[in-house]
């Protein structure tokens, strides 16, 4: 998610917000510094959206970071407060990035693609095995899966991935 979102936001034409929606284990702020409030406190109204986004130089892009963990975070990003900043964040940017936690045991992603137009899949090359891939694919619309991003992956293993389906090299 940061780096496609760094990638279009070099872009001049398009504005857009990367926003770190993982409430449990934020990574988004290991690339960009984050301001004096995030995520969560924009959507439990202690914060205004202004305040919390954060401007990355020479770039068109703006995050919306993590900064406080909250206590109840499936139950956060399923309010409609989360639906109407997605809305809201829509009518200011070209594109917005949104960075879920994992699919898998958690409701946080289903939710979050519930509320994307589409979702890209990443699969951690050696780390991820096929079935927990399956399983986690299952769990979302796959009206609104546009692809599979494989990570991690060095070339010489390429060919093993697939052979088993993984990839089409």
């Amino acid at each position: 998610a940061v780096n496609l979102a760094r990638s279009v936001g070099l872009e001049r034409e398009n504005a857009i917000c990367l926003i770190d929606a993982d409430l449990r284990t934020p990574q988004v702020h290991k690339a960009f510094p984050a301001g004096p409030v995030g995520l969560a406190e924009v959507l439990e109204g202690d914060a205004k959206l202004e305040e919390a986004l954060v401007a990355v130089p020479d770039t068109r892009l703006m995050v919306l970071p993590v900064k406080a963990l909250p206590s109840a975070p499936s139950e956060l990003l399923s309010m409609r407060a989360m639906s109407d900043l997605l809305a809201e964040l829509c009518t200011r940017f070209q594109t917005v990035v949104v960075d879920a936690p994992p699919v898998l045991g958690l409701p946080d992603t289903v939710t979050l693609v519930d509320l994307c137009d589409a979702a890209l899949f990443v699969v951690g090359a050696g780390r991820s095995p096929r079935e927990e891939v399956e399983s986690a694919l299952s769990r979302l619309d796959a009206n609104k899966l546009i692809g599979v991003v494989l990570n991690r992956c060095e070339r010489s293993e390429v060919g093993y991935l697939a052979a088993y389906g993984y990839v089409n090299p």
